[in-house]
């Protein structure tokens, strides 16, 4: 008699899964090394992962709070693709910030150094002499300010009306703030003598610097005097400009007196 055939059944796994560790990347935002903010403007902070399984990220902020799970309120909001954003971030939130990537196989961590740079406002410069001008030659007042986050500009005229950079702009007789800080005063007549005085705030702090005094002068209208900057006059056409030592100023045409503030990282 002949033996049977035996049957059998081989077993064999088709797929097999495999873990990898996760891996950090550079973001093409985000070059490796020091990650500069500025004061008062939202901050992303990338910390891309990969790995198997799919890794979850978690940071830790410099004073030693973890975010582990993906927040979508508040000021600090942790996405599910790993990124931290810092809604408004502020001086204070200097420091070194730790990613931090896990799964099943282990996890690896990134530090990301980030400094916020905040200056405040800061006007220079030295006052001009007085200025004549007829009545109708337009004159624009130069308040340059540098600081970190961007200054508000205020200029305060003589009847107590306040322009902005920020909201209104646009005054009586004629007076136009551009978003650059300059006061154009585009038909200047005797009765807008007085002072004119331009202000720099931040969060931070506040300037207050180019006052502009101005005075009526019977034949020569509104005469505008600065008293904590340097003026600077400009000819538009053929303008001849005299300035005496007592800050008179004789002439027609378009006439510049500069409140010049410049502000340097190394001023504040």
């Amino acid at each position: 008699m002949g033996t049977a055939p035996v049957e059998r059944l081989c077993v064999v796994p088709c797929c097999q899964h495999v873990q990898s560790l996760p891996v950090l990347s550079v973001h093409p935002h985000q070059p490796a090394g020091l990650v500069r903010g500025v004061s008062g403007e939202p901050l992303a902070l990338h910390c891309p992962a990969e790995g198997s399984p799919r890794p979850r990220v978690a940071w830790t902020l410099p004073g030693g709070r973890v975010l582990q799970r993906p927040q979508l309120r508040g000021r600090l909001l942790l996405l599910d693709n790993g990124t931290l954003l810092i809604g408004a971030a502020s001086p204070l939130d200097t420091g070194t910030y730790l990613c931090r990537a896990h799964n099943d196989a282990g996890d690896s961590s990134l530090s990301v150094p980030v400094v916020v740079a905040a200056y405040t406002p800061r006007i220079t410069g030295r006052p001009p002499p007085a200025i004549h001008t007829t009545p109708g030659a337009a004159i624009q007042l130069h308040c340059i300010v540098l600081g970190v986050p961007k200054p508000e500009i205020t200029w305060e005229l003589p009847d107590g009306s306040v322009l902005s950079t920020a909201h209104q702009a646009r005054g009586s007789g004629g007076a136009l703030l551009h978003p650059t800080g300059t006061l154009l005063l585009q038909n200047p007549q005797p009765s807008g003598s007085g002072t004119y005085r331009c202000t720099a705030r931040n969060p931070l702090a506040r300037n207050t610097a180019g006052v502009v005094g101005t005075q009526a002068a019977a034949s020569l209208g509104s005469a505008l005097q600065w008293l904590p900057s340097k003026a600077h006059l400009s000819r538009d056409r053929a303008t001849t400009e005299r300035i005496s030592q007592t800050g008179r100023e004789t002439g027609q045409g378009h006439r510049s007196a500069g409140c010049a503030p410049q502000l340097g990282p190394g001023a504040v």
